[in-house]
């Protein structure tokens, strides 16, 4: 078998355009999560206890609006405070807490994709908190 050497540097350069561009299959797309966050009742963690965000409000410049519920078997059993966040570059996410009620932010990069589900794992930080806690929001995907 024989290569010819003049289609050798063109093969090269397509295989490496086509490494440099392949998205692995758990990682989320651009039109995944266009419009991902709407209004509903998602589950998640809030300084590594088990919440229900309930965003009531999304406006068409990334940003949203609503409370989040600890479950009854959290540290903080049926708690609610109020949230606003933002949807930033490349699907990142940034919520804040109601800083006249404890200020925290928890804040999270690209979201991954798993079983229909688009995934933001991150951290909450505040004032009040000895450390980074994880913080995560799951929202199905469109279909």
């Amino acid at each position: 078998m024989s290569v010819s050497l003049k289609r050798l540097p063109f093969g090269l350069a397509l295989a490496a355009a086509v490494a440099a561009f392949a998205v692995p299959s758990n990682a989320a797309r651009a039109d995944d999560f266009e419009n991902a966050v709407r209004p509903g009742m998602y589950e998640g963690q809030w300084h590594s206890d088990k919440v229900r965000f309930i965003i009531e409000d999304v406006a068409g410049d990334g940003t949203f609006s609503g409370v989040v519920h600890f479950d009854k078997t959290s540290r903080f059993p049926d708690y609610l405070f109020v949230f606003t966040g933002k949807v930033g570059r490349h699907g990142s996410i940034t919520i804040n807490r109601d800083p006249n009620n404890d200020a925290q932010t928890a804040e999270a990069g690209e979201p991954r994709r798993e079983k229909g589900m688009l995934i933001w794992e991150g951290e909450t930080t505040g004032n009040d908190l000895d450390k980074p806690y994880p913080f995560e929001l799951r929202i199905p995907l469109r279909r």
